[in-house]
């Protein structure tokens, strides 16, 4: 297991150290202090933790926000909650820590800000050379990789996993998110030891993967303009009010008291809540959604500031600050651009020329679409629909219908009015047999097609919420749902079955839903993923994931025009836009996949 640090690129088993602008104006000719900055909980008191060197404490301290950091930003770069395990090699810590990172963690699982994942069971085990038959109590801590006898790894192990302790630094019971600040690393052996791992692990990427090579030589040619992105942050965000707010807070309230005070109104949207938090601290001398937005514009202005810090070191020429890292599951490259804010992106310049980015429109529901047309082509003899209303083709298909019952073929009636019609037919009125499931397929078609799936569904969520008196949400905001809870939720949470968005698309496309579920429950074999039964559910999200990458990533792999992957999108500028164009078109051909590329994005 492979686990490497960045000081710019958030990569799947990447450590976010994020390098910290230096504002302290040296003279010329002075040399830069190196220091890393990092994210840690705001109310975590490194202070009170042992600390294991006695003559160095700062040292200690170092040690400690560094790890809290790394399982902080692997939950963030897997949208995962802050309370989800990681695995950690030890091999990485005893790097960065020697003997010492035993001390580390436990230090920080005494004092309660991490937990450790343990499994307890009981088996029995037979030793090959007495005969006897022994009784091994497991923690369930760790699982060793399975090897073939010729020592090819069959299936992946993991390492002792471990998490942050929300429940630890929370302000009281009634908050649910945590509060975090920076924190400034300066011991020099420990940021040369990060600088190392990073360097040598996006050489081992490169090295591996032609795709991350291509990568490495296009990042070289990418740019800032740091000056005005600086100033137009900024404004943006209006540091000047912001910094005016924070010395005001410590001013009256103290440090201590303004740090509580802060991670309270932080941990909550509740108007009453956030009044009532106020009049604890603040009584009347401070506006508590003035202070609240305040606050979020903050930690979005720090987060920008310290990516352009990153691409300040780039436009210097300093090349070993690009950082390459690859999902070994899914083919996925995280870099430099992937984790830059949108924001920035106007200020960045690929080979001198602005950029311009042509993304896959709702690219995984096309994918999605695509593989459950594939699961169900198992049922009767039936009708199937293709890019041409004229061409369609009868498939002898045998019945493998995991969710238990055979569906019944319905005639239906489809008419031009609505959604349920493809744009590219002229019929008014058409009667054919097809399975309930092939028409809610049809019908979500049609919307990814005319690019009103979005849309209409978040009207019809919409329309659901007022039901129940709550507020309108935008249709961004219902798009992050749907994919959260229907594509990439377990549907066998507790919280699964009652959600809003899940039963309002129970009600729209309840076999689509049923095939979606029985896919995560049933049809994928996780041990290609490396997971235990209970977390099949996971595999989904990768398969849907790992076409994508072959789409935006390999397929792209051979072409000269300058661009980078971003995912489910292709970034590039004017000059090579043609060219990026018809490669990705020609990988969409390769892969028998139909997906609707948006129109370019100018920046």
């Amino acid at each position: 297991m492979h686990s490497t640090c960045s000081t710019n690129v958030q990569g799947k088993n990447e450590i976010a150290l994020k390098i910290a602008p230096n504002d302290k104006g040296q003279k010329v000719g002075q040399k830069e202090k190196p220091e890393f900055k990092v994210k840690i909980p705001l109310l975590a008191d490194l202070s009170t933790l042992p600390n294991p060197y006695t003559k160095h404490k700062k040292k200690g301290l170092d040690a400690y926000a560094l790890l809290l950091n790394t399982l902080i930003h692997k939950s963030e770069q897997d949208r995962l909650s802050y309370s989800h395990f990681h695995s950690l090699s030890t091999d990485v810590l005893r790097q960065y820590y020697r003997a010492d990172y035993n001390k580390i963690l436990k230090g920080l699982k005494d004092a309660e800000y991490i937990t450790q994942y343990e499994n307890p069971k009981t088996y029995e085990w037979l030793d090959s050379e007495t005969g006897e038959v022994k009784t091994i109590n497991s923690r369930g801590a760790f699982k060793p990789p399975v090897k073939s006898k010729s020592g090819d790894i069959i299936r992946e192990g993991y390492a002792k996993r471990y998490a942050i302790n929300t429940k630890r630094f929370l302000a009281n019971e009634k908050q649910n998110t945590i509060q975090f600040r920076e924190y400034v690393i300066t011991d020099k052996k420990l940021i040369d030891k990060v600088n190392h791992a990073r360097v040598q692990s996006t050489q081992r990427t490169i090295e591996r993967y032609k795709e991350a090579e291509v990568m490495y030589n296009n990042l070289k040619q990418l740019t800032m303009n740091v000056d005005e992105a600086r100033k137009a942050m900024a404004e943006q965000y209006d540091l000047k009010t912001i910094k005016a707010y924070g010395i005001r807070l410590v001013r009256e309230l103290g440090k201590e008291n303004a740090k509580k005070f802060i991670a309270e109104l932080d941990g909550t949207n509740d108007r009453r809540e956030m009044r009532s938090i106020r009049f604890k601290y603040a009584r009347k001398a401070f506006r508590e959604d003035v202070l609240k937005q305040a606050l979020n514009q903050y930690n979005r202005y720090l987060k920008r500031m310290q990516t352009i810090s990153v691409f300040e070191r780039l436009n210097r020429g300093e090349y070993d600050y690009i950082s390459i890292s690859r999902d070994h599951k899914t083919g996925r490259l995280f870099h430099n651009l992937t984790m830059t804010p949108k924001d920035l992106k106007p200020f960045l310049r690929l080979g001198g020329h602005s950029l311009v980015e042509i993304d896959g429109s709702n690219a995984q529901w096309w994918l999605c679409l695509d593989l459950i047309k594939k699961s169900v082509q198992h049922s009767n003899k039936t009708i199937l629909f293709h890019n041409n209303f004229n061409q369609i083709s009868t498939i002898d298909k045998t019945n493998t219908n995991t969710i238990g019952k055979q569906v019944k073929s319905t005639d239906i009636e489809v008419h031009t009015e609505g959604i349920m019609l493809h744009a590219f037919s002229k019929t008014k009125v058409c009667t054919m047999t097809i399975e309930p499931i092939e028409r809610e397929l049809y019908t979500l078609e049609a919307m990814l097609e005319a690019n009103t799936f979005r849309a209409i569904f978040a009207q019809k969520y919409n329309e659901a919420r007022a039901l129940k008196g709550r507020k309108p949400l935008s249709d961004g905001d219902v798009k992050m749902k749907l994919i959260k809870y229907i594509l990439f939720g377990n549907p066998s949470a507790p919280y699964y079955k009652d959600n809003d968005i899940v039963k309002v698309f129970r009600l729209v496309f309840p076999n689509i839903l049923n095939k979606i579920e029985t896919l995560k429950k049933y049809d994928i074999d996780h041990t290609e993923y490396g997971y235990d039964e209970k977390d099949r559910w996971k595999c989904l999200p990768l398969e849907l994931q790992s076409t994508e990458a072959f789409i935006f990533v390999k397929s792209m792999v051979h072409t000269e025009a300058l661009f980078l992957t971003l995912h489910d999108a292709i970034v590039t500028n004017q000059q090579n836009l043609h060219l990026v164009d018809k490669t990705l078109r020609d990988g969409l051909k390769r892969a028998s996949i139909k997906l609707r590329l948006g129109d370019p994005k100018y920046y």
